[in-house]
Order: C-alpha cells, then sequence, then structure tokens
C-alpha cells in the first residue's frame, strides 16, 4: 500500500496585507476569538452563523456584495462526537454548495486569500490519533471544490484541538500552498 512520513513544515512569513474575511461557522464563540485575533492582526472579517445561513443562493449575495478576499469555513472544529453526523453534513455541504453557486452568480472569480476548510482529527498525524469520519469528508470534498474551482485557491487545514487562535491565524495568513 503506502506509508506517510510526517514533517514538519515551517511556513513563510504572514502575509499580512489588510483583507476582508468571511468567517463561516456553527459556533459564535469560535467565530468571535477567531475575529478578535486576526483584528488585532489588522485584518477585517465578516462572521456568518451557520446555524442561520440558508442554503439558498440569495442569502450568500448579501455577503458576497463586499469584497470579499478570503473565506474560513469551519466545519465543526472541536464540536466532538455527533450523534447524528447527516443533518451535520447536509447543511455544510448544501451550504457550502449555495456559497460556490453565488460566487459564480456573483461573477467573483478570484478569492486572492482563498477558501480555507478547517478540521480536526480528519487526518492522522501519529499513531496514537484517533481520525474523526466527520472531520475526513472534507478533505474529500475540499479536494473535489480544489478542483473544480482552482481560482479559489482553496486549502483544507487541519488542527488538534490544543491549537490556539493566534497560531491559526498564523497559519491562515501564510502563502503556503
Amino acid at each position: 500500500f503506502y506509508s506517510v512520513k510526517w514533517r514538519n513544515l515551517e511556513f513563510p512569513p504572514p502575509n499580512t496585507q489588510t483583507s476582508q474575511w468571511l468567517l463561516v461557522a456553527e459556533s459564535e464563540e469560535w467565530s468571535d476569538e477567531l475575529a478578535e485575533e486576526m483584528t488585532k492582526l489588522g485584518q477585517s472579517t465578516t462572521q456568518v452563523s451557520l446555524s442561520k445561513a440558508s442554503q439558498k443562493t440569495a442569502f450568500w449575495d448579501t455577503y458576497l456584495n463586499e469584497s470579499i478576499d478570503g473565506i474560513i469555513w469551519n466545519t465543526g472544529l472541536f464540536a466532538g462526537d455527533l450523534t447524528d453526523s447527516d443533518p451535520y453534513t447536509r447543511l455544510h455541504c448544501e451550504s457550502v454548495v449555495s456559497l460556490l453557486t453565488a460566487l459564480k452568480r456573483n461573477e467573483i472569480e478570484t478569492l486572492p486569500r482563498g477558501l480555507q476548510f478547517l478540521t480536526t482529527h480528519a487526518v492522522n498525524a501519529s499513531e496514537s490519533d484517533t481520525v474523526n469520519p466527520d472531520s475526513a469528508q472534507w478533505w474529500g470534498f475540499g479536494k473535489v471544490v480544489g478542483n473544480e474551482y482552482p481560482y479559489l485557491r482553496s486549502r483544507i487545514i487541519d488542527l488538534l484541538e490544543s491549537s490556539n487562535c493566534k497560531h491559526l491565524c498564523e497559519v491562515l495568513l501564510s502563502e503556503a500552498r
């Protein structure tokens, strides 16, 4: 079969040019914390609560009228065990597809800062790690988005629960692709 050998990666220095970010998440607490850290770094953010989001593309038009440089999509970071993953998957997938449709309809042809999906425990970096299938599915979905919409510069970032927002911001602002 194959084997994976993980190695540490040194990111280039963060690109601190001020940009407008759309933060999409189920947890407003998480979005507030990330928005606060991004603001400290000179970034501008607009938060979208996925629980209030509509799968209709018109919902996203409100947010896309602004100049958006990047989108951070929290796929359920630190949500823990889900008792029923079907509604979770359906809500996120339908919302991402409606966002992609809205981007196309609004003729947004590029996102300079990219579309960044955040997962937790989607891959195992060591033998002791446990993989969460609800997070792992985003790696396949994210790859498809990257292939179908290369101009959006998508990437998938898998984090540990112990990751802090400051470190996450450094990763989000890096140009490593």
